[in-house]
């Protein structure tokens, strides 16, 4: 859900340097796009999600270890991806 239209991030992943490059590309669009959370695997980005159902808008990941179509889905059925 857009707040104020902003859209809020939660950003999965595992390198430092991936997370600077995201941050900085966001950077450019901070009045439509903010990071909120920063998490290094998706068990943690599905707790975040589980705990705070309406915090986000956009999970994004190229990790392995979370699957959103799937799990997601399965876990959070009111969730879009």
């Amino acid at each position: 859900m857009e707040r104020n239209g902003t859209i809020n991030i939660l950003l999965v992943e595992d390198e430092e340097f991936d997370v600077k490059r995201v941050k900085k590309t966001i950077s450019y669009y901070d009045t439509r796009l903010k990071v909120l959370d920063v998490v290094s695997n998706g068990r943690a980005a599905l707790e975040l999600i589980k705990d705070n159902p309406d915090r986000y808008d956009v999970v994004n990941s190229g990790l392995p270890d979370i699957r959103w179509t799937k799990r997601g889905r399965a876990n959070y059925p009111d969730k879009k991806s």
